[in-house]
């Protein structure tokens, strides 16, 4: 074998919802991710890494119209690191 490469991958994601009024909710989180990549190149003699981070955001609201209809809609931005 002439190279080697790593990887590794993290990923951790929160979330909460809070209810305003009896019917009115907001939900909010976000993704927080990293990634590490090691490569040798035994022949090159060269060694090549990077650690890409990233973070998501999201946040929605959903109201109670009448039993059983709930509108809700949700905005969210994925983020993505350089590897994937």
């Amino acid at each position: 074998m002439n190279n080697r490469e790593r990887q590794n991958s993290y990923g951790v994601y929160l979330q909460d919802q809070v209810d305003v009024t009896g019917r009115l909710k907001v939900r909010f989180g976000g993704r927080y991710d990293r990634f590490n990549q090691d490569i040798r190149d035994y022949l090159g003699h060269t060694d090549v890494g990077q650690s890409p981070t990233a973070f998501s955001p999201q946040v929605g609201v959903s109201y109670d119209v009448a039993r059983p209809l709930t509108v809700w809609t949700r905005f969210s931005r994925r983020e993505r690191t350089a590897a994937w």
